[in-house]
């Protein structure tokens, strides 16, 4: 009879995004929403804020070099001078081969323990980054930046076996993504029987002294 060992996953997600300042004053920003067109033609929604002025801030995600079209409407009517139009670098579209992923966490782990990874995308313009691991047990993922562009991940598993890290950043597994990594040490499972086993052995050894008075 085959058995099928279920695998748990874990994820968690983080995003960068260039901000462009427009030259609109706005008081508020009740009934006003924006988006963005790409040279292939792709048009996305954009966050917007008001920034420093009063002006407008638009936030995406540049997916390529090129020319884009942001638009920008009040209760659904273009705003005088809209579309405006803004260079996109490619420098600033997100490159998974420029991210740089180290500590100990990306090769081995311990079992109830933090493991951590520091992953560099100072130099990989922007993007959304994914981590998962994928293994016996749905660890505890948890992140941070550290600066501008250092986010520092740490997972935490509650048992011993193999796990797969994937990092990936703008849609794409970074330089030798997935990671295959050993995690050792006593699992929750094996802890709590011990835990069990010291129990009934105490029980036992009070029945035992009980009988024997």
């Amino acid at each position: 009879m085959k058995t099928t060992q279920f695998r748990k996953r874990a994820h968690l997600s983080v995003g960068s995004t260039s901000e462009v300042a427009l030259n609109i004053k706005h008081a508020e920003l009740k009934g006003i929403s924006a988006s963005i067109k790409s040279p292939s033609g792709i048009e996305e929604p954009c966050f917007v804020r008001l920034i420093e002025g009063g002006r407008l801030g638009v936030s995406f995600t540049p997916r390529e070099p090129g020319e884009h079209l942001i638009s920008v409407k009040r209760d659904g009517k273009l705003l005088p001078k809209a579309p405006f139009k803004i260079k996109v670098d490619k420098s600033q579209v997100g490159d998974a081969s420029k991210v740089d992923v180290s500590g100990i966490g990306k090769t081995r782990a311990e079992c109830l323990k933090d493991n951590e990874i520091l992953i560099d995308t100072s130099k990989a313009g922007y993007g959304g980054l994914s981590v998962s691991v994928q293994g016996p047990s749905k660890a505890e993922l948890t992140c941070k930046e550290v600066k501008a562009g250092l986010i520092k991940v740490n997972y935490k598993p509650t048992e011993p076996g193999v796990y797969v890290v994937a990092v990936k950043f703008a849609d794409n597994h970074v330089r030798d993504s997935p990671f295959t990594v050993q995690c050792t040490g006593k699992g929750a499972g094996r802890k709590q029987e011990e835990i069990h086993k010291k129990t009934e052995q105490v029980w036992e050894e009070v029945v035992l002294r009980y009988v024997c008075d």
